[in-house]
């Protein structure tokens, strides 16, 4: 896993590739650090919180495309019969991810949806 740190400022980040996700790199980045050595600490430590756990996700930061792709891997594909999970992603490819893909999921309200009313 390809990882480092890095100098910004008087304070130090450490960062990671998640991998690619619909042919775009996607990289977790966190800074804030006052040594170089707690950074390289910290990137340790989510690397194995990553590789255990499958996702690092902050819960203000996920997007709903990023949501509806694991509650669609996680919720649906080992519960729900074939045709019903076709139909789902058709609906979510289709209809959600082009209009509410792009917003964090902290910042869905009522508003959003009276756009497309």
């Amino acid at each position: 896993m390809n990882g480092g740190t890095r100098k910004r400022g008087s304070t130090w980040s450490y960062y990671f590739d998640l991998g690619k996700v619909d042919g775009k790199r996607k990289k977790k980045e966190k800074g804030g650090f006052r040594t170089k050595k707690e950074a390289e600490a910290a990137l340790a430590a989510a690397i194995n919180e990553y590789n255990n756990a499958g996702n690092v996700f902050e819960a203000s930061e996920i997007t709903v495309a990023d949501y509806l792709d694991q509650w669609y891997e996680l919720s649906c594909k080992p519960n729900l019969k074939y045709n019903t999970q076709i139909g789902y992603l058709r609906i979510i490819e289709g209809h959600l991810k082009p209009r509410f893909g792009i917003y964090k999921l902290k910042a869905i309200n009522s508003s959003i949806f009276l756009q497309y009313a």
